[in-house]
């Protein structure tokens, strides 16, 4: 969800603070499961909404609502996770502002660490541990743990993205390429075919001799257009954009993003989502040559 600016007014400052304060004051004598379900209900508000510079100016407010309910209640793993998500989510908003973005996925992945150490009591640290310790805590999850494992692939994958410079950010790829398998093995259709992007997407990011597979990445791509039966558009904004461009496929990357354009109104679910995805679709097909001459097909 890059690309999107806005300048926050004095006013929009304002009103967020009044909402920040009156939310406190709501659920100030809520239990703990209504605060959680506040969170989530909150994440999926932000899903769909149709005005990505109006979630931008406002979400700061909410970001530091939810950093208040988990500091009252830290072993919450659905603050934590509504924590990671939003916090994913507006990172992707920023744009060109890299700085900003990397702090706010490292707070993401907390969160959603955090989170799954609170779902499965015996997790180890998935960030530092051995590779085979990984994957024998992904080989032992069950389909109950598919929402957690996604969440912390989604925000391990938007860190990346933040830190394409970090020494570790290749590494990791291995790492949240087994968490999004795990997850596809369990239950394909999560996410209206997201899991298959975030697969498709890593994969194409690497080179050969690193582990990278264009072949792969098609067919995860493929499967997540499959999967979405057209509900979730980014999916074709990203085949279009990273696979497409990497591999030289103009017609493929019109057909895509035209598609994009074209497509009608769509599930509540993902309206921020389309919203986004339609913006960047027109940027990228008047920017085709530019791409096509700066990354031709290798």
């Amino acid at each position: 969800m890059s690309g999107v600016r806005c300048q926050v007014s004095g006013s929009c400052s304002h009103a967020g603070r009044w909402v920040f304060a009156f939310l406190i004051v709501l659920l100030s004598g809520c239990m703990s499961g209504s605060v959680s379900r506040f969170a989530e209900n909150l994440g999926r508000a932000v899903g769909a909404h149709d005005d990505p510079v109006l979630v931008r100016s406002a979400l700061p407010a909410y970001l530091l609502l939810i950093d208040g309910l988990i500091e009252g209640d830290p072993h919450a793993p659905a603050l934590l996770e509504a924590g990671a998500w939003l916090y994913t989510a507006y990172a992707g908003l920023l744009g060109d502002e890299e700085t900003r973005a990397a702090k706010l996925t490292e707070r993401a992945m907390t969160y959603a660490c955090r989170a799954r150490r609170c779902r499965a009591r015996r997790a180890p640290d998935l960030r530092a541990c051995r590779f085979d310790v990984l994957e024998k805590h992904l080989a032992a999850a069950t389909k109950r743990d598919v929402a957690s494992l996604y969440t912390l692939g989604s925000a391990w994958a938007g860190w990346i993205r933040a830190h394409p410079e970090a020494v570790s950010a290749a590494a990791d790829i291995p790492r949240v390429e087994a968490i999004m398998e795990r997850v596809v093995a369990l239950d394909p259709s999560h996410g209206d075919g997201a899991a298959y992007m975030i697969l498709g997407s890593l994969t194409v990011l690497l080179p050969a001799d690193l582990g990278g597979d264009r072949e792969k990445a098609h067919r995860c791509f493929e499967q997540a257009v499959k999967l979405s039966g057209g509900k979730n558009l980014m999916v074709s904004v990203l085949y279009a954009r990273q696979y497409a461009v990497a591999t030289g496929n103009r017609t493929l990357y019109r057909r895509l993003l035209q598609q994009v354009v074209d497509a009608p109104a769509v599930t509540r679910e993902h309206r921020l989502t389309n919203t986004i995805a339609r913006e960047q679709a027109q940027r990228l097909l008047a920017d085709e040559a530019r791409l096509f001459e700066k990354e031709p097909g290798k």
